[in-house]
Parts: structure tokens; sequence; C-alpha cells
């Protein structure tokens, strides 16, 4: 399992080419708990990273071109002005 995530981590990280102490820290450590905690560890850890990198496409598609995010906002003020919204 730690095998296993070492991999995903070093590959996720390939932007530096290596995983941090922190992470080989943070392996290390993983490495005197029960596989099931180990498991659940790397479960969150998952779910983390995907988070994060779901974020960071959010930001870099939303830096390089905001004007449909803008289109949007402006049609609902547009609509909230012409009373064709209502509360939640």
């Amino acid at each position: 399992m730690l095998v296993v995530l070492r991999m995903f981590l070093y590959f996720y990280c390939m932007k530096e080419k290596t995983l941090t102490p922190e992470i080989e820290t943070v392996i290390d450590m993983m490495g005197s708990l029960s596989k099931n905690s180990q498991e659940k560890i790397v479960d969150l850890l998952y779910d983390v990273i995907s988070e994060v990198d779901s974020d960071e496409k959010w930001k870099t598609i939303l830096s390089e071109n905001s004007g449909p995010m803008e289109n949007l906002a402006e049609l609902a003020l547009k609509e909230h002005r012409e009373k064709k919204t209502r509360p939640l």
C-alpha cells in the first residue's frame, strides 16, 4: 500500500520532480500504522488531491478566460433586476 502511495504521490508531484521531505516523512509515519488505517488515509488523500487538482484546473481556466463567467454573472444580475428571480 505504501509503495503505491509513494508512486502515486511521486507522479502527482512531477512538476517538482521529487517528493518533498514532508511527504516522505508522512509516508514513513504511515508505515507504523495498521493496513486498515493506511487504507483510510490513502482514501482521504485521493479525495484531497482530487479536490486540489480540480480547484487548480478551475483557477487556470478562469484566469485564462473569465469572459463566459462574467457573461453569466451579468445575465444573472439582469434577471434579478427584472424580477425574474425568486428567493431560495
